[in-house]
């Protein structure tokens, strides 16, 4: 468990478009894409990270944080703020050795800075509002071993979080279940979130990215168990967000007829948007010029893999390795997230440096 670092993806220019109708087709063309590059660390603690030789403006070790390691770190914005999902967390060493304390199966925090220059500042910390202490939204039952939040969302109003339990680390296939929380709070606090939807184990939507692409739909990246198969898509009408059970509402992307997305299939029948073996993913609009980006673990080629599309349903362009697992200055490398707000116009139309948290 490491702590979370934030790098620039630079030189992502030359996207050009095409006719959404036929984008089962053809995918825009990139003229480039660069490899990310380390800007400094955002969680941890100074004396570790000085051994390393890492940049570190804000210690989030102290009171109540007590972040020493954390993973995910997905974002999404919420009156007037950035919103950060952290999974499995650790405090400090224990004095007497034997690995880290003070394990949380998740916090979240939030971030006034919008136009972040040298760094970004995370407060008004939610580490536990559960009777067991352990995270801000719960396990789905007593069984389980950790809730991990895999992406966020807010109607303006009320947030949502997409999370994977796992009751198993051992059985992916079979003890890993898909989430979707509700807080009518702004600190996800009180009252405490509330589980609305539910996916089962070996549903392809156990690991979600939702991402708005600014319609009447609210769009969903899943993939199956745990890193692995590929990126599945699904949505739900924001209107029909209320309730529980919301699981019922979601169409699937089941390919194209006459040239057009159809969403009249099931969750396993639904289609394979992105190939290969997806690990953690994040899929944003760019504020920009419109285009989707996504990013994602890609198992396939051992590190942080980038493509582009016209349409939320693709095609996607080919992959294209952004930060290579091998990387002594990526070390630990899983995770990748982006969030609109973060992402910063050169000029033109190109995508031009968005903030990654890996």
């Amino acid at each position: 468990m490491f702590a979370l670092g934030v790098v620039a993806l630079s030189g992502v220019s030359g996207i050009t478009g095409i006719d959404p109708v036929s984008a089962q087709s053809a995918a825009p063309e990139i003229a480039t894409v660069n490899p990310a590059e380390m800007l400094y660390q955002l969680t941890g603690n100074h004396t570790e990270m000085s051994e390393w030789g890492i940049d570190l403006p804000h210690s989030t070790e102290g009171y109540p944080a007590a972040v020493y390691g954390t993973d995910i770190g997905a974002m999404y914005y919420h009156k007037n703020k950035i919103y950060f999902l952290f999974g499995d967390t650790f405090g400090a060493d224990a004095p007497s050795g034997g690995g880290r304390t003070n394990w949380r199966h998740n916090v979240i925090a939030q971030s006034s800075d919008l136009s972040p220059g040298t760094d970004i500042v995370l407060g008004n910390w939610c580490v536990t509002n559960q009777s067991d202490g352990l995270g801000c939204i719960p396990l789905r039952s007593s069984t389980d071993t950790t809730a991990i939040p895999t992406s966020g969302w807010s109607d303006g109003t009320n947030q949502y979080a997409w999370v994977m339990h796992v009751g198993n680390w051992k059985q992916p296939a079979t003890t890993f279940y898909g989430g979707i929380w509700r807080s009518t709070d702004d600190n996800w606090y009180s009252p405490a979130p509330q589980r609305i939807g539910n996916f089962p184990a070996g549903s392809y939507f156990v690991l979600g990215t939702m991402m708005d692409a600014g319609d009447s739909y609210l769009y969903v990246y899943g993939t199956k168990a745990y890193r692995q198969g590929g990126v599945h898509l699904a949505r739900i009408a924001k209107s029909k967000l209320s309730g529980t059970n919301i699981q019922t509402k979601f169409e699937y992307f089941c390919g194209y007829v006459n040239g057009a997305p159809t969403w009249n299939c099931t969750d396993q029948a639904s289609y394979v948007v992105v190939g290969g073996n997806v690990g953690e993913l994040s899929v944003i609009k760019n504020p920009h010029n419109g285009k989707y980006m996504m990013l994602y673990l890609d198992m396939d080629n051992g590190g942080i893999s980038f493509r582009a599309s016209d349409t939320p349903w693709g095609n996607w362009t080919d992959s294209t390795l952004v930060a290579d697992g091998w990387d002594p200055m990526f070390y630990s490398l899983y995770g990748s997230y982006m969030v609109p707000q973060y992402v910063f116009r050169n000029s033109g139309t190109d995508l031009r440096d968005p903030l990654i948290f890996l």
